[in-house]
C-alpha cells in the first residue's frame, strides 16, 4: 500500500491522554465511529494541532489547585505539667458535642474530667499509659 492509498480519518474529539515510555498518546474518538472504536494515537501521529492545543488548555483549566497550607501551623505546646499531679487516666469517652473527654484521678485521690486536647499537652505520659493498657489486637 502506498502513502496515497492510506485512509485519513477525522478526529471528533480527544477523550484523554497518557504517557507510555516517555511518549505522549491521546485517546481519540473518530468521526462516524462508536466509542468502542476509540484508539490511542501517538502525539507525533496527530494532525489536528488546534484540537490538541484546545484539549491541553482545557485540561490545565480543569486541574484543581493544591490546597494551600496555613501560613502558621498551630502547634500544641506539650508541657507535661500534670504528669506528676495525675495518677491515672480512668476513661476516655465522647461527649455529646462529639469531642473526647478524659476522666482521671489525681495523686491525692480527686477525680476530674477535661477535654482530650488539654490532657494531650499537660499529661501525655498518663494518656499514653491508658491507651497502652487498653489496646486490644484481633487474634
Amino acid at each position: 500500500m502506498s502513502c496515497s492509498d492510506e485512509k485519513i480519518y477525522d478526529v471528533e474529539r480527544i477523550i484523554k491522554d497518557r504517557t507510555i515510555k516517555g511518549k505522549k498518546q491521546y485517546l481519540i474518538k473518530w468521526v462516524g465511529y462508536p466509542e468502542s472504536e476509540c484508539t490511542w494515537e501517538d502525539e507525533n501521529n496527530m494532525f489536528c494541532d488546534d484540537m490538541v492545543r484546545e484539549y491541553e488548555e482545557n485540561k490545565r483549566k480543569k486541574k484543581v489547585p493544591e490546597k494551600k497550607r496555613p501560613e502558621k501551623m498551630f502547634r500544641l505546646q506539650v508541657t507535661n505539667e500534670w504528669d506528676d499531679i495525675i495518677k491515672k487516666v480512668v476513661s476516655v469517652s465522647r461527649s455529646n458535642s462529639g469531642s473526647l473527654e478524659v476522666e482521671y484521678v489525681t495523686v491525692d485521690g480527686k477525680k476530674g474530667v477535661c477535654n482530650a486536647a488539654e490532657i494531650h499537652s499537660k499529661a501525655p505520659i498518663r494518656l499514653i499509659e491508658f491507651y497502652e493498657a487498653n489496646l486490644s489486637f484481633p487474634e
